[in-house]
């Protein structure tokens, strides 16, 4: 499965049901923090609101469910964005994520991004990976519970 660009108005539905049926624990992970459905709709809903500034891959199921999600969110003004990956339980443990992440730096890099950053729980040991796997530098914010991960680009 090859992650393929996700269009954040047309595919709105696809991405929240995505995000929906993400695992309490997987939901922690990506916000840090526990998010109800109604929270997560609203969020699915922001990113079609910010297309401008929103970059999404994904890659889907035999039936054209979105299994993994990467989100860039472009910070133009800094050449800078942030990233995050989401990749449902059952799908979890065959390099998609990596995919998605590789995609995403890739996608990045064609629009003149200069820096990625990713917030990480510090015990989100898979997460870790791929980001260092990725060429990220891994540093613990103040109070040590978010790992931040800091990737140079390739611009252009």
């Amino acid at each position: 499965m090859t992650p393929m660009p996700v269009d954040t108005r047309r595919d709105a539905a696809a991405v929240a049901a995505h995000l929906l049926r993400l695992s309490p624990a997987a939901r922690l992970s990506r916000w840090h923090g526990m998010l109800s459905d109604l929270a997560v709709n609203a969020y699915a809903q922001s990113l079609a609101r910010r297309k401008s500034r929103v970059r999404l891959l994904a890659f889907r199921d035999e039936a054209g469910e979105i299994r993994g999600l990467a989100e860039l969110v472009l910070r133009p003004e800094h050449d800078e964005a942030e990233l995050a990956l989401t990749v449902e339980d059952a799908w979890q443990g065959a390099g998609r994520g990596r995919q998605l992440g590789r995609a995403a730096i890739a996608a990045a890099e064609q629009l003149g991004v200069r820096c990625i950053t990713m917030q990480i729980m510090p015990d989100n040991a898979p997460m870790l990976r791929i980001a260092r796997g990725c060429g990220a530098a891994i540093s613990t914010a103040e109070g040590g519970d978010v790992a931040l991960a800091r990737k140079t680009c390739r611009a252009g």
